[in-house]
């Protein structure tokens, strides 16, 4: 028979479980911090002379996630896949460069100056490159010629991965603004007329 001191009891022993599935929400939805990397990097950089990166670059909510899940199942293309990274980006798989969120996060890092980068910065050198290929490599298979990584903060980037990486190719993803941002507005913290303007 129920009564209040048992209901009570019942309710108090799922306490416990309601924290743990909102912690649990709190990791899938990349509001919890993972280590920058849960793989040992190599101990040297590999050599990809006769590999090509492709930089798969939009903002949030635009369908780069698709597509690179998409492309990345070819069988020449390696990418991330299965990292303890929200949504596989390289972005999260190294500790070489700034991530978005130290520039404001979803929906704000392209607003900060200092997210731009291009190909004159002072981190486009041979020790970068060494470095992010050291930390990539660790969850690549490199017997594949191509090499493809996704990450939002990328197109504010480009001519500063293209400065380390001369051969690389990149996909622009463009998805209208208004969906965008109506997509991104519950993450952002922002209004929808800043999100639009991001």
């Amino acid at each position: 028979m129920w009564h209040a001191c048992s209901w009570r009891s019942d309710r108090e022993a799922f306490i416990p479980l309601a924290r743990l599935r909102k912690k649990l929400f709190k990791l899938l939805a990349g509001k919890a911090d993972w280590p920058a990397t849960a793989r040992r990097p190599l101990d040297t950089a590999p050599a990809l002379d006769a590999h090509r990166f492709v930089f798969l670059v939009g903002l949030h909510r635009s369908g780069t996630s698709l597509i690179h899940r998409i492309l990345r199942g070819h069988p020449l293309i390696t990418g991330f896949a299965g990292t303890p990274a929200r949504e596989d980006e390289g972005q999260h798989l190294q500790t070489v460069l700034p991530v978005g969120r130290d520039f404001g996060g979803t929906g704000r890092f392209a607003f900060a100056a200092a997210a731009h980068f291009t190909a004159d910065d002072p981190r486009a050198t041979p020790a970068t490159r060494e470095a992010l290929l050291r930390q990539w490599g660790a969850w690549l298979d490199l017997d594949k010629p191509i090499i493809i990584e996704k990450s939002p903060p990328n197109l504010l980037r480009t001519t500063f991965l293209q400065q380390l990486f001369p051969s690389a190719a990149f996909v622009v993803v463009v998805r209208h603004p208004i969906p965008v941002a109506l997509a991104t507005l519950k993450w952002s913290k922002t209004s929808l007329a800043e999100l639009v303007l991001h």
